[in-house]
């Protein structure tokens, strides 16, 4: 008999998955949609797990038993918050059966991915930021990740409002003339802010879709441009705000530690670089470095050590 293990990350954009055998060995694995409840429908976040389960486990051999499950998902912030995913999440597993179904919020994925170290902590900024850690004392600590409306700092979904707003307040008068006004018209296909209203608010946005917005920010900042250069420069604060409260909490001052980056946010330079700087200036002992590997990885190492 085949016993294999699954491992996914769910977010706000796609959520990806991993099968591997009792060794750790990778049979398949597959990217469906996003399955994060506050950023889809339950419908549409239920359809998009089962498609991932569905992906790496349709051509298993028909006695292939699934000892362990890890769903990293984004957004279960709160002990109920997970409880409900799980319960909601198993409930769409009716083609196979696991033997033990953890869910965890994705932010443990990442540290089970890259941390070398017993003292680490993990920052996520994509579509949402959250920031966790652990020290080898086993204490944990946690800031942001109470979803966009009570937090989301320095995140893909923060600066695209950012952006939002600014492209608004260059187009009546109220600020500056800045490119994120000519790069907003054009994401949305549109050549006036009239039009551009409908669009926003007909269907009203997604926070997934105002989170893209970021990449206009990116474009915009490196052509100089000033209000583009200023969102940047408050995400990077913002971002280092939360991972220096979670290094304070965890007296990880003067200790040496991993810093483990993730999302597509921290995958540009023009924040990497300069909160990695700004980090070093703080915590000169402190070893910040981007995930190389998917965070889904960390699902797979925490299933194989459910075994």
């Amino acid at each position: 008999m085949l016993k294999y293990v699954l491992g996914l990350d769910g977010g706000g954009t796609k959520t990806e998955v991993i099968c591997a055998d009792e060794e750790g060995n990778i049979l398949s694995q597959g990217v469906s949609g996003p399955t994060n409840l506050s950023a889809v429908d339950k419908e549409t976040a239920g359809l998009n797990f089962l498609a991932a389960v569905e992906q790496v486990t349709s051509q298993l051999v028909p006695d292939s038993s699934c000892e362990a499950l890890v769903f990293g998902l984004a957004g279960v912030d709160t002990p109920d918050e997970v409880i409900f995913a799980r319960d909601f999440f198993s409930k769409k597993l009716t083609q196979i059966e696991v033997k033990d179904f953890t869910v965890i919020n994705d932010i443990e994925l990442v540290l089970a991915a890259g941390a070398s170290h017993p003292d680490a902590v993990a920052v996520i900024a994509g579509t949402g930021s959250n920031c966790f850690g652990r020290n080898q004392k086993g204490q944990t600590a946690q800031t942001s990740g109470m979803d966009f409306l009570l937090a989301d700092e320095g995140s893909g979904y923060e600066i695209g409002r950012k952006v939002l707003r600014a492209a608004t307040s260059s187009y009546d008068g109220r600020a500056a003339k800045t490119e994120l006004e000519t790069l907003l018209l054009q994401h949305f296909q549109t050549d006036s802010f009239v039009r551009l209203k409908e669009k926003i608010y007909d269907p009203i946005l997604s926070k997934a879709q105002i989170a893209e917005l970021a990449k206009i920010c990116g474009i915009a900042a490196e052509h100089g441009d000033e209000a583009a250069k200023k969102i940047i420069n408050e995400t990077v604060d913002e971002l280092f705000l939360i991972i220096s409260t979670v290094v304070n909490k965890l007296e990880l001052n003067q200790i040496d530690m991993d810093v483990i980056a993730a999302g597509s946010i921290l995958k540009q330079s023009s924040v990497f670089d300069p909160l990695q700087q700004k980090l070093k200036n703080h915590y000169p002992q402190l070893e910040f470095k981007f995930l190389e590997k998917s965070p889904v990885y960390g699902a797979v190492n925490i299933a194989l050590e459910k075994l």
